[in-house]
């Protein structure tokens, strides 16, 4: 597991994700031409789940709960309506909530809050930021805290 934090968009398989669905950070040009293309209405939130209108390589994103709830996070933080999604989303929730799923992360009980905060934003609820930037807090800002460096 490519797991380096508990967050929805703070392990790999989300990382990929957003990738695919060309909303990667670390693709500037790609990641504002997706995001204009959604605002635009030339694409759908459903499209980056599904790998329909000529996007194949996305469809493995579906399948993958980490996938799905680190995309879904994503859009969400850049106010998309998700709710085309919403049975996607409370399904890989459920799936990550699940014990088996739970037993394979080191903080099985940041991992449930973690999930349990992002459901909870999804229903309306108040979040604090703190709690949010900790979840998906980086590996590197990680260990510069414990070997007492500034993030």
């Amino acid at each position: 597991m490519g797991a380096w934090g508990e967050g929805m968009q703070a392990n790999d398989t989300a990382l990929d994700a957003l990738g695919v669905a060309g909303l990667s950070d670390g693709e500037p040009r790609k990641q504002a031409k997706t995001l204009k293309q959604l605002r635009n209405g030339e694409i759908t939130v459903e499209s980056l789940f599904s790998g329909k209108g000529g996007f194949k390589e996305r469809g493995w994103i579906k399948k993958e709960p980490q996938a799905v709830l680190g995309l879904a996070e994503y859009l969400f933080d850049e106010g998309f309506d998700v709710s085309p999604v919403r049975g996607l989303i409370s399904k890989a929730i459920r799936n990550q909530l699940s014990r088996a799923e739970l037993d394979r992360w080191v903080d099985r009980d940041e991992r449930k809050a973690a999930l349990l905060r992002f459901k909870d934003r999804l229903n309306g609820k108040e979040v604090p930021k703190e709690l949010l930037e900790h979840d998906n807090e980086g590996l590197f800002s990680r260990m510069a805290s414990v070997l007492g460096g500034k993030p």
